[in-house]
């Protein structure tokens, strides 16, 4: 039998990516104002310890981070964030949570239709809208069914 874990947390949304390159060290992707593109690495320090992220690279940091500590039942746990515009944004179904990148994640409606991406989506998403429909609030929800 499956234990059942469901968390509920907020999201910020960043603006600027983030990636490592070949040094291995993170690295901030910087848009100037002539539209330059630059990489920075990322330094960590005591004020911030993690380079600015999308929501889809807090989502796949969120995924591995909860497989590496024993939420690895992929096919019966899904991570939704409220976009609060009618959508969510969610890991899809058939890929394990350390295998998911942020060109995986994808949107959907509140009727569970895929709106964006290449991925099925989740069979258990409907636990999911009902939760984002009655607590329109919740910015992120979490569930996964731990072996």
């Amino acid at each position: 039998m499956f234990a059942h874990t469901s968390i509920v947390a907020g999201f910020g949304t960043k603006v600027r990516r983030s990636k490592v390159l070949s040094d291995g060290c993170p690295h901030a992707v910087v848009i100037g104002k002539n539209g330059v593109v630059t990489s920075q690495p990322f330094r960590p320090s005591a004020d911030r310890l993690l380079p600015d992220l999308t929501i889809k690279q807090e989502i796949v940091l969120l995924a591995r981070a909860l497989w590496r500590e024993g939420y690895n039942d992929h096919l019966a746990g899904h991570i939704t964030v409220n976009m609060h515009d009618g959508t969510l944004l969610c890991n899809p179904w058939l890929l394990l949570w350390n295998e998911l990148r942020p060109e995986h994640i994808i949107r959907i409606d509140m009727d569970g239709k895929l709106v964006e991406g290449d991925w099925p989506v989740p069979l258990g998403i409907p636990l999911h809208l009902e939760l984002h429909k009655a607590r329109p609030d919740v910015e992120v929800a979490v569930h996964n069914h731990p072996l």
